[in-house]
């Protein structure tokens, strides 16, 4: 923009698209992920024997010598699974960012005229009883096949999903995995001695569990 001359005043990158641009990525690529890892953190650290089960998987795949990476998930079902089951109890966005209808279309027994903004409920499809068993229950197991293996089609669709999905998915996924993971090599988590399993939370650009204590015991592989 500082190199721009008056030719060039026709192009669209300005200071508001930059701001745009900035907000984008605190609320999209950072606000969202560390909401959902301390929403993961505070699951495992109630919910023990999955975190156990986590940590032995981590043990027979990625051992204590080495950092996680995420080529690591394709061998590791249970620990996707888990992790997509704290994502759907507690998703960290309730709605998918608004966008802007271009046309008037008719879905279903609506009419939805141009210039309307629409979002998703995730939290409806999180946690609605008419598509989940017991949605208020934790239970792993929904996303594991018959085999064992990681079934990723069940998941709540928390990115969104066609052509205005979320174009960082890819980034946030890693990063939860990598995150959740690593945490997990290292550390036996409990909750603190007073904080509730149901937690209460506070709403603004995603939904955050209200503030917590953990206890975190170095792990070692004599655990089990």
């Amino acid at each position: 923009m500082a190199r721009r001359t008056p030719k060039d005043s026709n192009e669209l990158f300005d200071e508001t698209n930059l701001l745009g641009s900035c907000i984008e990525i605190l609320l999209g690529g950072l606000e969202t992920t560390s909401t959902v890892v301390v929403w993961i953190v505070h699951t495992l650290a109630s919910y023990p024997e999955a975190q156990r089960r986590v940590r032995q998987e981590i043990l027979q795949v990625i051992g204590n010598d080495r950092f996680p990476r995420f080529s690591d998930h394709y061998s590791m079902p249970l620990t996707m699974a888990i992790i997509a089951e704290c994502m759907r109890l507690r998703p960290a966005g309730p709605f998918t960012f608004a966008h802007i209808v271009l046309e008037d279309i008719k879905v279903g027994a609506y009419d939805i005229p141009k210039g309307s903004p629409i979002t998703m409920n995730i939290w409806h499809l999180a946690q609605s009883p008419s598509l989940w068993e017991k949605p208020k229950s934790f239970k792993p197991e929904r996303f594991l096949t018959d085999d064992g293996k990681f079934d990723r089609k069940h998941e709540p669709f928390l990115f969104g999903i066609g052509r205005r999905s979320c174009p960082g998915e890819s980034l946030a996924r890693v990063e939860i995995y990598v995150f959740t993971t690593f945490i997990l090599q290292r550390f036996d988590i409990k909750l603190a001695e007073g904080v509730p399993v149901d937690i209460g939370s506070r709403a603004s650009a995603t939904v955050s569990p209200d503030p917590y204590q953990i206890h975190a015991v170095k792990a070692t592989e004599t655990y089990f």
